[in-house]
């Protein structure tokens, strides 16, 4: 699944966070200016748009960098965000593409998570209501990647009718220049070890996701930190000060 700070290419670190985005060298160095975050997205999709939790992958087997990010959080204009760079240069220049979350102003979109393979594009997340701010369902956008890489459009299947008991379900990073179907997994149950395991198959531009089906195991874990027994959040080798870990979710 995705990290929330920056991804590595064959040239380049990207740092992506909700401040600003930074691209050095692999000695550290900068080699373009930093940049505000929505002042990268108002370059290629023109301004207005307040962004937040970004997520960003080299893809190895295309050579270009795929960059997502949300928008207008607890709005009714909630959009998410994906681009794709022309190169593996990420300094040179993107593809960009915004997609309204809901045409009917309804829910937005927060907490999202990002995925690959050779066939799509993956952004996931979850639908909250906006009058209420309360949870509707896991989303699911599965983009058709020859389209966003290419430049022809934002081409894309939103999944979410069927994920309303679901939250958080993070697509894979699939390293695999042959492997078709695309894998995602939630936590499902941590009292009796057990997540949950989804599968988009089908054709680029028709993608088909399972239900989902249930993996047990034998290591439980706790849904989110114990604060009566001395706070369960992860060690640090060295230090008695631990990491907040916040909850459960698969990031």
């Amino acid at each position: 699944c995705s990290s929330d700070l920056g991804a590595i290419g064959p040239n380049h670190i990207m740092v992506t966070l909700n401040t600003q985005v930074r691209i050095t060298n692999k000695s550290g160095v900068q080699v373009t200016n930093r940049v505000t975050l929505d002042a990268f997205w108002a370059a290629g999709l023109g301004g207005g748009l307040s962004t937040f939790d970004p997520k960003v992958v080299y893809d190895p087997y295309t050579g270009r960098w795929i960059f997502t990010t949300l928008a207008n959080g607890k709005s009714h204009n909630s959009y998410v965000l994906l681009a794709a760079s022309t190169s593996n240069d990420p300094t040179s220049s993107w593809h960009m593409y915004a997609v309204r979350v809901d045409n009917t102003g309804t829910n937005w979109l927060d907490f999202p998570e990002l995925g690959f393979n050779k066939n799509w594009i993956v952004v996931s997340g979850n639908l909250f209501s906006v009058s209420t701010d309360q949870i509707y369902s896991a989303a699911v956008y599965v983009f058709d990647k020859d389209s966003i890489l290419g430049g022809v459009s934002g081409l894309h299947t939103v999944f979410n009718s069927n994920l309303t008991q679901d939250f958080s379900v993070c697509p894979a990073y699939t390293f695999d220049s042959t492997l078709n179907d695309e894998f995602l997994v939630e936590t499902y149950n941590g009292t009796v070890g057990a997540i949950k395991m989804f599968t988009i198959s089908g054709t680029p531009t028709t993608p088909l996701l399972n239900t989902g089906s249930t993996i047990q195991g034998n290591i439980d874990w706790a849904a989110g930190p114990d604060t009566t027994i001395n706070v369960n959040t992860g060690p640090q080798l060295g230090i008695a000060q631990k990491i907040d870990m916040d909850d459960d979710r698969l990031a």
